[in-house]
């Protein structure tokens, strides 16, 4: 089975996430769509992140949108600690060593992959699949139509103002 791994804090998932989830369902030959909330981020940005089960709720909520091909994946909460890639994509290798697991990776987040922990190792055993983020620089390798430049931080910030962020995250999320 190919199975396309889609992590992030997912605080909250919003549309852009689920038009990335859709276009892959739909273009790159995944037969599902695993989404992975990061357990404990590696770049310290756990002081802004919901607790994870709220994190984990959001994103059901966002696999359920994408319908019975989608689904979360809690492989990060099991291992604790600290959730970088290669961790999780050994774990799950060696947990599904039938399943062949593709990488999502924005354009936004692709200039960061030197710093992430044995990118080489990373590099050998999973595809990447670059999706194109609106405002950052294309990756080289990236065939994927421009995605709207939504970030879950700005919808924090939004809410936080009293102004919800409308068309960015859907309803159910929201009212969640």
């Amino acid at each position: 089975m190919q199975v396309a791994l889609f992590g992030g804090s997912f605080n909250p998932p919003h549309v852009a996430h689920r038009l990335v989830g859709e276009w892959v369902l739909a273009t790159q030959g995944a037969d599902e769509l695993w989404l992975v909330p990061t357990f404990q981020h590696p770049f310290r940005k756990d002081e802004t992140l919901a607790p994870y089960a709220h994190r984990v709720a959001m994103t059901e909520l966002l696999a359920k949108s994408l319908g019975n091909r989608a689904r979360v994946c809690r492989i990060e909460e099991e291992l604790g600690g600290v959730s970088y890639t290669i961790n999780t994509i050994d774990a799950l290798r060696a947990k599904f060593p039938h399943h062949t697991f593709k990488l999502i990776v924005g354009s936004d987040v692709a200039a960061e992959l030197p710093k992430w922990k044995d990118i080489e190792r990373l590099r050998e055993r999973v595809q990447f699949i670059f999706v194109n983020r609106n405002g950052a620089p294309p990756h080289s390798r990236n065939v994927s139509p421009e995605f709207p430049a939504i970030s879950s931080s700005n919808v924090r910030a939004q809410i936080s103002k009293g102004a919800p962020p409308i068309g960015e995250v859907d309803h159910a999320i929201l009212d969640y």
